[in-house]
């Protein structure tokens, strides 16, 4: 048995101080008089090596599973034992204005005979997405989801445009892709990647160690999979109201032949319309669904809401 003043290691597979159980046992030890280093990870923003409430603390950048991986639907995504650089953060705004407004901008006034013709108008809309995609891959190494969004729907749309259909397909096009992201925020639930960690709780912003580690303290980690189950068909709900409100603004503005200077200029208003008339109640309801989640991470862990995000890292003292 060791004695007093012996030097204690222990090795925590988990964040320091936030995981209650190491943290008594540690603290317990040196009221006791030992010498108590804790060996765990590091999440970012905290020191490398301190020394809390006596217990010496030595973090290693290793990422931690946060949830059994037996569990349903909840299952972890797939993490390296090393740090990662971080990624450079997208820029919403440009974001926006190359995979969608420009495209939709350049179906609408650039597609008559007069400028562009319909065809290139279409090779020139998609060269934007296309562009930006591929300037994205280079720089952050990733697939922009956006680029690909913005593909699709420009191609779908001069596709639709040159074949000259009626407006009721150009209604159904504009209301099917927020209702297969709808179908595909449910369907995540079943997957080890469930999108509403992508699209509301986010490890990047949400101190998620923390907030499991309170939970598992106070015996609340199933009643929390049932909050982020009710938090994804709230979520699912905005994408399938987006689609409703696509289709109907649609269904009301595209009375034009397509192919006709008067139905681009209809493709163009609505492209306008699209933000106050969709995409705010879209907003407001995906932000009620992340106030939803918010609060019940709350209520189950007590924690004040500052608490439950990443606070930015302190600046050493000079």
């Amino acid at each position: 048995m060791a004695s007093p003043r012996d030097g204690i290691v222990m090795v925590a597979y988990t964040h320091y101080p936030w995981d209650p159980r190491v943290r008594r046992e540690a603290e317990a030890l040196v009221g006791r008089g030992h010498r108590v280093a804790v060996v765990c990870a590091r999440e970012p923003g905290q020191a490398p090596e301190e020394v809390v409430n006596g217990v010496s603390v030595y973090r290693v950048p290793l990422q931690i599973r946060l949830f059994n991986p037996r569990r349903m639907p909840f299952h972890p995504p797939p993490m390296s034992h090393a740090a990662a650089p971080a990624a450079k953060q997208e820029n919403l705004l440009i974001n926006i204005l190359f995979n969608v407004a420009a495209p939709a901008l350049i179906l609408a006034k650039l597609s008559g005979e007069s400028r562009l013709g319909p065809v290139w108008a279409l090779v020139v809309a998609l060269a934007f997405p296309i562009g930006y995609g591929a300037w994205d891959l280079v720089t952050r190494r990733k697939w922009n989801f956006f680029s690909i969004l913005g593909f699709v729907s420009v191609l779908l749309t001069g596709g639709l445009g040159l074949m000259k259909v009626d407006g009721f397909w150009f209604a159904v096009k504009e209301a099917a892709i927020p209702a297969i992201f709808g179908v595909a925020v449910l369907g995540s639930l079943w997957t080890k990647t469930p999108l509403v960690r992508t699209f509301l709780y986010n490890d990047k912003v949400i101190d998620t160690a923390k907030v499991h580690a309170v939970l598992e303290e106070r015996s609340n980690v199933r009643a929390f999979e049932r909050l982020l189950v009710h938090a994804t068909w709230l979520l699912a709900g905005s994408f399938f109201l987006s689609a409703v409100l696509n289709f109907g603004l649609a269904r009301y503005l595209l009375k034009s032949p397509s192919g006709t200077p008067s139905f681009n200029e209809e493709l163009g208003k609505m492209t306008a319309l699209s933000w106050p008339v969709i995409v705010v109640p879209s907003m407001i309801m995906t932000f009620g669904a992340l106030w939803y989640l918010l609060a019940g991470v709350r209520r189950l862990t007590g924690l004040k809401l500052e608490e439950v995000f990443h606070q930015p890292p302190q600046k050493p003292k000079s």
